[in-house]
């Protein structure tokens, strides 16, 4: 039994305890909304989808419920982006050039300016 009696001082979770998320249309995996792949009788395969995947490709195309769930964790990918420089703004206005900031990050210093998102390369975007 886990506990957070029985569990070291400020673990609240076990490793491994985490929720698994679908490759394909992202979703919890109990919640998963992919179709069974006809071939091999799995779920949420991205090798089904994926022409790269060569002889394991078994010519799934993503219907339009995993497209919308795939954009929507885009969206939300890109949201929380946006929330954190708009967070560095903030930080920036309040900042006074007699102090150095501690670490402005080298993400941020070498951020590509024109990098648009992009939908997963590894699975086929298109539905019927």
């Amino acid at each position: 039994m886990r506990s957070g009696w029985n569990m070291p001082p400020g673990c609240f979770r076990v490793p491994g305890d985490e929720p698994a998320f679908c490759s394909v249309c992202g979703q919890v995996d109990d919640a998963c909304i992919c179709p069974e792949c006809p071939v091999c009788r799995t779920h949420g395969n991205p090798t089904c989808y994926s022409e790269k995947a060569g002889a394991l490709f078994h010519g799934l195309n993503l219907n339009k419920e995993q497209l919308k769930s795939r954009y929507k964790i885009i969206l939300y990918r890109a949201e929380a982006k946006v929330r954190e420089i708009n967070n560095m703004l903030k930080f920036l206005d309040r900042w006074s050039p007699d102090k150095e900031p501690q670490d402005l990050g080298e993400e941020l210093i070498s951020a590509k300016l024109d990098e648009q998102p992009n939908p997963s390369d590894e699975v086929r975007l298109t539905y019927e």
